[in-house]
């Protein structure tokens, strides 16, 4: 999501060749159509099974020409809007979207498009819409963080390759431990999970258990695969087996003496070159990374 709405009369053409329920969801959440489902929404024309430039120009020059800006919207198009269709698109874009400006932006375009008006209107109102979304600040902000996640993926001169990650270690398995052990697990990884005491292992693993065989209760999973991934988690009170993992994510409560200890601990019964994380979304991370022998595999 970039906070923008497909420019270049996007609005105002698709609305004229597929159905409003097809051409909203794209609009709003950018969603790709496959090309069998696009070709029976009247999207596309066909569907080249060769040369694409050569299929293309048979098939432009084997009819007269038909501009989509020359045709009208679909009667059925127009009822849908006049029966409300896009009050509920925009409601149920707002809910998943919240505080996104853009929906009600692209809403406005199909309005403007199932109206009265002319197709040259409609890009009118393109215009109007997409020029107050590309200066707005939500826009801004959504674009700087697009090109940043793309970003950090490219360090300049960075050759190491990221090393293989087999078995992870989990360090407390409440809430957020159990989640982090449920994730990894479904990845196929083998995970060691870490208490303090017995009764909050056995309660974090019954809670681990209850979320799978949920799944199997409702049909939505195998319990093969459930009782699959039971066997990939080891409980333990041992620090000491954390000692072939080769990543340890520490989910204890946010006490900088408590991470602090149990990250000496870590240092103590872990590999050298095992990766140690902290799940802490409030404390300093270097001060905690402090403690170990080599700071520099912390991170979080």
């Amino acid at each position: 999501m970039l906070g923008l709405l497909p420019g270049g009369e996007g609005t105002q053409r698709i609305v004229r060749v597929a159905p409003l329920e097809v051409a909203l969801p794209m609009l709003l959440t950018g969603a790709p159509q496959k090309a069998e489902k696009a070709l029976k929404a009247g999207i596309v024309d066909a569907i080249a099974k060769g040369d694409v430039v050569e299929e293309a120009a048979k098939l432009a020059l084997s009819r007269p020409p038909a501009p989509i800006s020359k045709r009208p919207v679909p009667n059925a198009n127009r009822f849908k809007v006049h029966g409300g269709a896009l009050d509920g698109a925009e409601a149920m874009a707002v809910n998943k979207a919240k505080g996104m400006i853009a929906p009600s932006g692209i809403i406005a375009c199909v309005r403007a498009a199932c109206s009265s008006g002319s197709f040259k209107e409609g890009l009118q109102v393109e215009g109007r819409e997409f020029t107050k979304l590309l200066f707005s600040v939500q826009s801004a902000a959504l674009r700087h963080l697009f090109f940043a996640e793309r970003m950090i993926s490219k360090v300049p001169g960075l050759k190491a390759q990221p090393a293989p990650i087999k078995k992870v270690g989990i360090l407390g398995s409440g809430l957020m431990g159990g989640g982090i052990a449920i994730c990894c697990a479904q990845k196929g990884l083998q995970v060691v999970l870490k208490d303090a005491k017995q009764e909050w292992l056995d309660a974090g693993m019954k809670s681990i258990t209850g979320i799978w065989m949920g799944q199997v209760k409702k049909g939505r999973m195998p319990e093969a695969k459930a009782k699959g991934y039971l066997a990939m988690i080891k409980p333990t009170l041992a620090f000491e087996d954390f000692k072939d993992c080769d990543l340890i994510v520490e989910a204890v409560p946010e006490i900088m003496s408590l991470k602090k200890e149990v990250f000496m601990a870590m240092d103590a019964n872990t590999r050298p070159d095992a990766l140690i994380c902290t799940n802490t979304s409030g404390l300093n991370i270097d001060e905690i990374a402090r403690v170990l022998k080599d700071p520099s595999r912390c991170m979080g």
